[in-house]
């Protein structure tokens, strides 16, 4: 038991000194370490394989707690697995929904840590916001996560070369909820909203013959 609370005791510390990082970087970080890289050099997805009948929900998670909880309702009533791309501030303090996302089975991406433009992020801020969050979900529900969804769709040169540095994939939305979708889209839905209309908005893609996967499966 001793030995159980020391680990735990050494995570939270190790959690909490990389959060004091991610201050100090975002905030008086430089660029002095980032390799050169153009926005070329790697590659952003923006949908999965267009030859099979798929596509994707996506979910932004950096607030509205309460309507992260229906949406799960919503998705498990219609037997659908979303992908989840949460942000470190949100998991820091809302470990439960976080652990309700994994346990439903649903995919869970980072979103860095602060709801930050990263495009205007140098290459040590993006790392240490990208680690950070990784390390908190990694402690929370044990998944090492591979995929990022940059806050407002926001990217660079630096943060594509963090990612790319930190083995993930950058994954962008094809689109925001509507009638239009097709094979392989990445639909983005809005939490503030989504909850009341999601029901709705699945079984119209349902209908339309699209299969609802995460997004690892449509790209895979």
């Amino acid at each position: 038991m001793q030995e159980k609370i020391f680990r735990n005791i050494i995570a939270n510390v190790i959690i909490i000194v990389s959060i004091l990082s991610v201050f100090a970087v975002t905030f008086f970080g430089n660029n002095q370490n980032m390799p050169a890289v153009s926005q070329t050099d790697y590659e952003v997805i923006y949908h999965g394989n267009t030859k099979k009948n798929n596509l994707s929900l996506m979910f932004n998670v950096y607030d509205n707690a309460k309507n992260i909880q229906k949406i799960l309702q919503v998705l498990e009533k219609n037997n659908v697995k979303a992908t989840f791309f949460i942000s470190g501030s949100f998991a820091e303090k809302n470990k439960n929904i976080i652990l309700q996302i994994s346990d439903a089975g649903h995919e869970i991406g980072n979103h860095g840590y602060f709801q930050n433009d990263f495009k205007k992020l140098n290459y040590d801020q993006s790392c240490e916001q990208i680690i950070t969050t990784e390390r908190l979900l990694y402690q929370y529900c044990g998944i090492k996560t591979v995929l990022f969804a940059p806050p407002f769709g926001s990217i660079g040169k630096d943060v594509l070369k963090a990612c790319q540095n930190l083995g993930y994939k950058v994954i962008m939305n094809s689109r925001v909820a509507s009638s239009g979708a097709k094979n392989g889209d990445f639909i983005l839905l809005n939490t503030a909203e989504a909850a009341d209309k999601l029901e709705n908005i699945i079984k119209q893609y349902k209908s339309s013959n699209l299969n609802i996967v995460k997004v690892s499966e449509n790209i895979g």
